[in-house]
């Protein structure tokens, strides 16, 4: 067996004639980041397990639910087994190449 199942989900972008690639998508624009709305294939900052740290992931899957939305996050480099849930106050908009290195790494509860 290949890792966790994650139920499937359809990427509203493919259907409205949208980028439909996933490989060249980064990350969303800081205004779709604020107003909520990342899409599979979407690249993030998510905390790490252990410590007060973030690591690149991203978005595979989507779930909404009544409270917040909830997104399945695969950490970039990492075996899949570390793939989890995560609500979408947990992550960031991963910061566009030349940003400053301390952008790139904010503090937990920020």
């Amino acid at each position: 067996r290949s890792g966790p199942s994650v139920p499937p989900t359809v990427d509203s972008t493919a259907l409205e004639g949208g980028e439909s690639n996933p490989q060249k998508r980064r990350s969303p624009s800081p205004e779709r980041a604020a107003n909520g709305g990342y899409h599979m294939g979407d690249k993030v900052l998510a905390p790490t397990l252990i410590g007060d740290d973030w690591e690149e992931a991203e978005v595979v899957a989507h779930k909404p639910t009544d409270e917040t939305a909830l997104y399945y996050i695969h950490y970039t480099g990492h075996d899949r087994r570390l793939d989890r849930w995560l609500p979408e106050h947990a992550l960031r908009p991963l910061p566009e190449v030349g940003d400053s290195p301390s952008a790139k790494r904010p503090r937990k509860g920020a």
